[in-house]
């Protein structure tokens, strides 16, 4: 039977969209049991062709991603689609991609390039339904950085706390973003935020799948709306969607450890200079033995050594301070992560106090990270 025309497609704007839904996939490395729930492996994309648009989507049983292209359609159709598409279509020009469809199968064409897939499914996967309520509205430049400086100080091994999740702390006139692993706690601050509820003098929280933030930050670049009811919160841009469950679970209650203020000395370092300097300090670090950095805050500059098995490493940046000298110890890999999220001008505060983590600001951006002291 010959294949009917469906439709055609820019490459790139089919190229970006399945590269956007497969970020909803699981890894067979990753797929585990999460708190007692499995988390399902899909790695197929369902097509679905029809009056003026095609939507490409994908899912796990927690996330739903899906992206809308704008473009006429000769004949509805829905096929489920094997990722090894997307390997096929980088080796395409810039330009249009033929879909056909016969059969059970769908034919992409360009020029003499032409491949073939059969569709795989039906899939059971997470579907988005049910009513959800505005809540606010962010820019995807905000989301990106969120994603970029929060996700890396999460971890699911607690079983006290749901620490695999991001907290979206939300109040009227402000956003917190809150991701810990007990260790470090990162917060990024949001504000004023517009909102399409009135919460009053109270606060909605809700614990965020650090792929569906990833997914979120991925959006082109624009407005995301935020809506969400008691179990399940939606990314929303244009031609855009992102759905997933609200996770379950305790989380730390990050207002009660999140005030660097409280230490007592502080420092003001770029982010350049600092991971230069730490990078060199940890030459020689033993994770056996102990993966930190010593710090010294002396009159006149901020001493950091590393020191393994192999030598020791000694180096310093001036800083404007003059009081107590102050030592402490931290996870380099902590330090490292944290200021290669900045742009190298940003400009930090350094907080030291014996008894209490070492805090970091700069800007809307916080983090506490536990230490060891060595007085």
């Amino acid at each position: 039977m010959s294949a009917e025309f469906v439709f055609s497609v820019p490459v790139q704007a089919f190229r970006e969209s399945l590269a956007f839904v497969s970020l909803a996939f699981v890894s067979q490395a990753t797929r585990k049991f999460k708190k007692g729930k499995r988390v399902a492996l899909f790695e197929h994309v369902l097509l679905e062709a029809d009056g003026d648009a095609i939507r490409l989507s994908a899912g796990n049983s927690e996330l739903f991603i899906e992206r809308t292209i704008i473009t006429p359609v000769e004949r509805g159709c829905r096929f489920f689609l094997s990722m090894p598409m997307l390997t096929f279509l980088e080796g395409f020009d810039d330009g249009q991609v033929r879909v056909e469809a016969v059969d059970n199968k769908i034919v992409l064409s360009q020029g003499t390039n032409s491949a073939t897939f059969n569709d795989c499914g039906p899939f059971d996967t997470f579907t988005p339904e049910g009513d959800l309520e505005p809540l606010m509205g962010i820019g995807v430049p905000t989301v990106k950085t969120v994603a970029e400086r929060l996700c890396m100080a999460i971890n699911d091994e607690n079983n006290r706390f749901n620490t695999g999740c991001i907290l979206l702390d939300i109040r009227q006139h402000e956003v917190n973003f809150v991701a810990t692993c007990c260790r470090r706690m990162h917060v990024h601050r949001h504000a004023p935020p517009k909102m399409d509820v009135d919460l009053g003098d109270g606060k909605k929280e809700i614990l965020l799948s650090p792929k569906a933030l990833k997914a979120a930050a991925s959006m082109p670049v624009g407005f995301v709306h935020v809506l969400a009811n008691q179990t399940r919160v939606e990314f929303s841009a244009v031609h855009c969607r992102v759905v997933c469950e609200i996770n379950q679970g305790r989380f730390p209650r990050w207002e009660n450890v999140m005030d660097p203020s409280r230490t007592e000395s502080v420092c003001v370092c770029e982010a350049g200079p600092l991971l230069e300097k730490l990078r060199s300090a940890a030459l020689f670090l033993d994770d056996a033995i102990f993966p930190g950095v010593d710090l010294t805050l002396s009159d006149g500059r901020l001493l950091m050594e590393g020191r393994g098995k192999d030598g020791i490493v000694s180096v310093s940046l001036p800083v404007d301070y003059v009081g107590k000298e102050r030592k402490t110890q931290i996870d380099r890999k902590y330090l490292l992560s944290m200021f290669a999220a900045f742009p190298p001008d940003a400009v930090f505060g350094l907080h030291f106090g014996n008894d209490k983590p070492m805090g970091f600001t700069c800007g809307d951006f916080s983090a506490v990270v536990m230490h060891r002291s060595t007085e």
